[in-house]
């Protein structure tokens, strides 16, 4: 079929943009969504080199894939970079209409996103496909991208999660000085209890395999972390040692009727093993429970071996998932051309 990629044009292109995006993800966003995003990104790239020569700053590019018969937009592909991304990286996604596939459209897209990072000199490109269209992986791999991650969905029934040994698990490490409290419970400010949640969060994903790249700053953090439309303080569970947290794990409303999400568990590296985890979650059941939730759900990296031994004690069942994948780029090649 005859097709052509061209730059995105807005806000013409954010219902089509949506249609394909609730394609991958059925109920993710809308046009209105869309736009409401791009009014928090600048709408002007600042990318930059470093002290080192690696790319830093912020940028993105986006593009679609228009069929030259109906003008109907079948593809969609963007490159960016945001100011945590590591040094010389950039993000990028890209998608093709299920109806339009094994037709070049995808070799099209990726090649304007490997282009773009290429012109601007980055390193590493980083990408997530799912792991559920079979076609992906290959398409992937053939284009010198490698799996650096596998995340995959959890879900767990209430009623098989909620242990008789919970107490006893909660009083043994009260016992041995701990406390567990909500962030509406917390003795501290709210902004101050955030501010030392920020640092925990900052500590626990340093060995996470299942992120890639630092935190934005606080502010912006706390939005990402604690929207106002799907958490709450009495969502987010805290362990302390003493007046130290020490681990955490946060609940987020979903769309789905009945379903609440784990959005974040950690816990720093000198308490684990211990049975903080399992605590902070079982006391996130119970609360779910009280909402008339009826199933759990998260992510969590297939390495992740810790994380998935609490979940597998709690009665997860693993689901669909997706995979990271990275693409390393011939910076010194570019540099020479310009």
């Amino acid at each position: 079929m005859s097709f052509f990629i061209r730059q995105i044009q807005l806000p013409k292109d954010y219902p089509a943009l949506a249609r394909l995006k609730n394609q991958l993800q059925p109920g993710a966003t809308s046009a209105e969504e869309l736009e409401q995003e791009d009014r928090q990104i600048p709408a002007r790239s600042r990318l930059f080199k470093d002290e080192t020569g690696a790319l830093a700053g912020f940028g993105r590019e986006r593009y679609v894939a228009e069929c030259a018969r109906t003008r109907e937009i079948i593809g969609y592909a963007a490159v960016w970079r945001a100011p945590w991304t590591p040094p010389g990286a950039l993000s990028s996604e890209f998608y093709v209409d299920a109806e339009h596939r094994q037709k070049g459209i995808g070799a099209g897209l990726l090649t304007r996103v490997i282009d773009w990072a290429t012109e601007h000199q980055a390193d590493l490109l980083m990408a997530e496909i799912k792991d559920w269209i079979t076609e992906s992986l290959p398409f992937a791999s053939k284009r010198g991208f490698q799996v650096d991650a596998h995340v995959y969905e959890l879900r767990l029934n209430l009623e098989v999660a909620i242990h008789a040994d919970s107490n006893d698990f909660l009083s043994s490490l009260c016992d041995r000085g701990f406390s567990f409290f909500t962030l509406a419970e917390a003795s501290l400010s709210q902004e101050e209890a955030l501010k030392k949640l920020y640092e925990l969060y900052l500590e626990t994903l340093r060995d996470n395999p299942g992120h890639v790249g630092g935190l934005p700053d606080f502010s912006e953090w706390q939005q990402e972390a604690y929207p106002d439309d799907r958490t709450s303080p009495e969502l987010v569970f805290i362990a302390a040692d003493g007046d130290h947290f020490v681990g955490v794990t946060t609940l987020f409303l979903t769309d789905e009727p009945g379903v609440l999400y784990t959005d974040y568990t950690g816990v720093l590296q000198g308490y684990r093993g211990i049975g903080i985890a399992r605590v902070l979650k079982l006391l996130s059941f119970r609360e779910a429970k009280k909402r008339g939730a009826h199933t759990m759900a998260t992510e969590t990296e297939a390495k992740n071996g810790p994380m998935q031994a609490v979940n597998q004690r709690l009665g997860y069942l693993p689901g669909k998932g997706h995979y990271r994948i990275i693409k390393k780029l011939q910076r010194e090649s570019a540099e020479r051309h310009h």
